[in-house]
């Protein structure tokens, strides 16, 4: 970890992740570069060019060369790649050396390497964290079930939920695009085509360019561009980095509506408060919603970067630098993102749950927030006006006070005669706004049935796995 004292980059300080800058440091690309050389030199030996003792040696120089000399080499040359290329070749035969990025030019080696890199971020860093967010967020939705809660939209209350149902909708969302990523990571591509993507150099020594390429693909685990230029189409990266946005962004969701749900006047859940931890310098009372709000301000951060995103889908003719600079930043947006899934983590795992709380909001409007019931049973009776008379009773209604819209509506001359003709469970319903949730639980059960089975399913999937009934 870089020291901590003169870092530029709140990544390499606040939110630092080891395991994320294993892959995503720079040291992490030149790995994967590293593994690409070996990956063409075993091409070139699978088509007899060179013996698997040279092969050998490009293994061993892979393992010993160090980002030090690479950096002392690059102060002469000035080009990373060819730096990388040059300290390889110091390390081995001079039979060996023309087999090192033998019919490659750079961007062969770095756009396959950042796809590699991407990948594995996505697959062996990112999905793993998620799923365990997935699950702690299913099994917290099947838990509140059963726990009413008032709807809110446009801030206001609306009609009665349960918490688990409001939960459901960010299980939902995350399912989507952790499917998403699974797929999307599986469709980056690499390349081996050369300076302007035409296999000039390639062709000179094999009849079968496209074919050659596979097999370094292959050995890389990537699928092969069917059309590149000096780089990789950007599209796929692209694509991949947008969907990582839209799981930052229903992450972000779900913070602020907790944030919410954590102001003093509603305080329906609040987040765990370890011992020794301080809310304010100043003010000594206060427990602040720390980690929703981070969630919330990462989002802010990583927003603006599918911006860059875009601006890098254009390069001039067959390759110009004008994203050179700026595609070496893509890597943040999956460190912010795992970011993002650690705070959130760690909000879930100790949200406290106060249905007392929950249940005096929603009684707060009295029968008020049944005005949508009584509307539409008074319509399925007959009523012409329905929407304008429980507008009118619902505005008579006092603060908690329960019962009071039924009986309202009971003794009003206008509308007693349909009032008249409620079956009983549709005047149970009317009593408590507790009674009104619809399907609230059943499809709280319905999305985390779905989504808990597909978790099982990735999380068999990244481990290389075949299901099992008991992984879903």
């Amino acid at each position: 970890m870089p020291d901590r004292a003169y870092c530029q980059s709140p990544l390499d300080d606040r939110y630092y992740q080891e395991a994320m800058a294993a892959l995503t440091s720079r040291a992490g690309l030149t790995s994967s570069m590293l593994d690409y050389e070996v990956a063409l030199a075993e091409a070139w030996q699978a088509l007899g060019f060179c013996s698997p003792d040279i092969v050998a040696e490009i293994e061993s120089a892979r393992r010993i060369v160090t980002m030090a000399e690479i950096d002392e080499e690059e102060v002469l040359t000035d080009h990373d790649i060819a730096a990388m290329v040059n300290r390889i070749r110091f390390h081995i035969s001079d039979e060996a050396k023309p087999f090192v990025h033998r019919g490659a030019t750079s961007f062969d080696a770095r756009s396959t390497a950042e796809a590699a890199r991407a990948r594995d971020v996505v697959r062996r860093v990112v999905l793993p964290e998620a799923i365990l967010l997935q699950k702690e967020l299913i099994a917290l939705a099947l838990r509140e079930k059963d726990t009413r809660q008032t709807g809110r939209t446009h801030g206001q209350h609306a009609e009665p939920i349960t918490f688990g149902f409001y939960l459901t909708e960010f299980v939902d969302r995350f399912g989507a695009c952790l499917a998403g990523l699974d797929e999307l990571s599986q469709q980056l591509v690499g390349k081996c085509s050369g300076p302007v993507g035409a296999y000039n150099q390639t062709s000179l020594y094999i009849d079968d360019p496209i074919a050659f390429e596979e097999a370094v693909m292959r050995k890389m685990g990537l699928r092969r561009a069917i059309k590149s230029t000096q780089i990789t189409p950007p599209e796929p990266m692209a694509r991949l980095i947008h969907e990582c946005l839209l799981l930052c962004g229903a992450l972000a969701n779900l913070a602020w509506d907790l944030w919410h749900l954590q102001q003093t006047e509603i305080a329906e859940v609040r987040e765990g408060f370890k011992d020794g931890q301080v809310g304010s310098s100043g003010m000594p009372h206060k427990q602040n919603p720390k980690n929703s709000e981070n969630v919330a301000s990462l989002w802010k951060a990583v927003g603006p970067r599918l911006v860059t995103v875009h601006a890098d889908l254009i390069s001039l003719h067959q390759r110009d630098l004008s994203h050179s600079a700026s595609a070496r930043f893509y890597t943040e947006v999956f460190a912010i993102l795992y970011s993002m899934i650690g705070r959130m983590r760690q909000i879930l795992g100790s949200l406290f749950v106060d249905r007392d709380r929950m249940n005096d909001n929603l009684h707060m409007m009295g029968d008020a927030v049944l005005s949508g019931a009584l509307h539409q049973l008074l319509a399925n009776y007959g009523c012409p006006n329905s929407h304008k008379q429980s507008q009118r009773l619902a505005l008579q209604v006092g603060r908690g006070e329960t019962g009071k819209l039924l009986r309202l509506a009971q003794a009003d001359d206008e509308i007693a005669p349909y009032v008249s003709q409620f079956q009983p469970g549709e005047l149970e319903l009317l009593s408590d706004p507790a009674n009104y949730i619809g399907l609230a639980i059943r499809v709280t059960e319905d999305v985390c049935g779905v989504w808990g089975t597909e978790t099982g399913l990735l999380e068999q999937r990244l481990r290389g796995a075949e299901p099992t009934e008991e992984a879903v």
